[in-house]
């Protein structure tokens, strides 16, 4: 692939299996080792431990395939200085891997000492760095040592690329992580060769940024295009990975860069919404297009309709306001964090009451995974994922709790009450409702509402009654009426034992 006394090394021998190599290694002691992971008698991990074994410190090198994670991750630590990947080998991958090998070498003071100069892979890491500052807005002055200063005059664009990696793998070790985030970053750097000079650089939690340089040449917005497609592509093929990539308008000057970064994050917010598999250009977004700052509509759900779906046990009310929730989230436009942050109040008022009515008998979930992962989430998709998956958990509670019959007539008569709370309700109806006998819903209710039936008719009333005080601002006499109380008086004595105030005061107070 390349002269290598060009690049000031010496082939000292080749192998064929991992036996021949060891051999060879002992009988040479090469300063460079590139080796296969998988070959035949003895592999490249098993070759690498003999040697090490043997007190010769060589630089090793070793090849890998993308499937092939678990056996990089053992070379690694058994002390190998780097990977390449097998697909995409090519000779300037190979200049860039030698140029920093012989920096090294020459602070070892090896076979291949030499003076001391800056490698490729230092230079641009250093570049890196220095592109971060400018897309954050950090750069007090420029630093250009080691900086290509025709950059700051080219036209440039910023790609954000947002991907499902930390998704894919959130349980794997850390050394693992970052070999499988490294080999993504390889594979978006290799791609944007074949189309850009560019800079790619790790983002967290499986996102990108791409700083594209010759934006200024004839059909430079297609080949962008071309090549995030192609960046979607790839990664879905080779990594299971999927991606959104948001890419902002052209900018001259490192000044300019944050500008474009908020642009191509502006586009990604956008792309939320629609999932992941989407190119989208800041310039082709509408202007007037933005995304709704409101959470789900007022009536989709609210802390008296959960509580009185929690106090009953009512499935099918459960799967309605759920529904509801995710329906107006996807309808709506709503952004991430104000999606996320509206599923977590219904998640945590759920949780409230349910542990209220039911106690130790309601074991709950995990509340905190389910809010780590709403929030770590990249797409309106994936937050709804979530909340489906949580509230499936709520209903296997609420399905295991249909056994008991008793049980199950207390919940029907709360429900009936809550139903009817703008009728006269009594004992009599609710059991004729329920085809069962006023005597035994008495004594049944009393059994897990010590309150009794009437009691309980008065609380539902007074809940009703305070809210449509505050809300509606209606008399009190007014009140009375609606809820079907013989007369304002009568109300207000009730409602006092209730609220421990009378209508008036509770407003006043209010």
């Amino acid at each position: 692939m390349l002269d290598w006394e060009k690049e000031e090394f010496e082939i000292e021998g080749e192998a064929s299996n991992g036996c021949e190599g060891l051999e060879l290694i002992l009988q040479t002691k090469p300063d460079l080792v590139i080796t296969d992971i998988t070959m035949p008698e003895m592999d490249g991990i098993e070759m690498m431990q003999k040697v090490k074994e043997s007190d010769l410190q060589p630089v090793f090198i070793v090849l890998s395939s993308y499937d092939q994670f678990e056996l990089v991750k053992s070379a690694m630590q058994l002390g190998a200085r780097d990977y390449l990947l097998k697909l995409k080998l090519n000779s300037d991958m190979l200049r860039e891997m030698l140029k920093t090998v012989r920096e090294e070498l020459g602070k070892r003071g090896g076979k291949a000492e030499r003076k001391r100069e800056r490698s490729v892979w230092e230079t641009q890491e250093l570049r890196k760095v220095f592109l971060k500052k400018a897309v954050l807005g950090s750069l007090v002055h420029m630093e250009s040592d080691g900086i290509d200063p025709e950059w700051e005059d080219r036209p440039v664009r910023i790609i954000y690329i947002v991907t499902n990696a930390q998704h894919v793998i959130g349980t794997k070790e850390e050394a693992e992580k970052k070999i499988y985030l490294d080999t993504i970053r390889n594979l978006i750097e290799d791609i944007c060769r074949e189309f850009f000079e560019s800079c790619c650089i790790e983002w967290g939690n499986g996102r990108f940024l791409i700083v594209c340089y010759d934006q200024s040449r004839e059909n430079a917005k297609d080949d962008s295009n071309m090549m995030a497609e192609a960046i979607i592509d790839v990664l879905m093929q080779y990594s299971n990975i999927q991606a959104s990539i948001g890419i902002s308008g052209k900018v001259t000057g490192y000044e300019n860069y944050k500008e474009a970064y908020l642009q191509a994050k502006r586009v990604q917010d956008h792309l939320a919404v629609e999932g992941y598999g989407k190119v989208s250009f800041f310039e082709d977004i509408p202007e007037t297009e933005t995304l709704s700052r409101r959470g789900v509509s007022g009536d989709a759900f609210s802390a008296e309709k959960l509580a009185s779906i929690c106090e009953t046990l009512h499935l099918e009310e459960l799967e309605q306001v759920s529904g509801q929730v995710v329906e107006d989230i996807k309808e709506n436009g709503v952004k991430l964090d104000n999606a996320a942050s509206q599923c977590v109040r219904f998640m945590c008022l759920l949780e409230e009451y349910l542990k209220q009515n039911w106690g130790s008998r309601y074991k709950g979930v995990n509340i905190n995974d389910y809010m780590k992962r709403l929030y770590h989430s990249d797409t309106i998709s994936e937050i709804t994922e979530v909340f489906d998956r949580y509230t499936e958990d709520v209903k296997t509670f609420f399905a295991g709790q249909s056994d008991n019959e008793q049980e199950r007539i207390v919940r029907e008569a709360k429900k009936y009450i809550r139903e009817h709370v703008y009728e006269n309700i009594s004992l009599k109806e609710i059991s004729q409702a329920l085809f069962i006998s006023a005597g035994y819903l008495s004594a049944t209710f009393s059994k897990y509402e010590s309150i009794g039936v009437a009691n309980y008719i008065n609380k539902v009333k007074i809940e009703e009654a305070r809210k449509l005080l505050m809300k509606q601002r209606l008399k009190v006499y007014e009140v009375a009426f609606q809820l079907k109380y013989e007369n304002a008086g009568y109300f207000a004595k009730v409602f006092k034992k209730y609220t421990g105030c009378t209508p008036k005061e509770y407003m006043e107070q209010k």
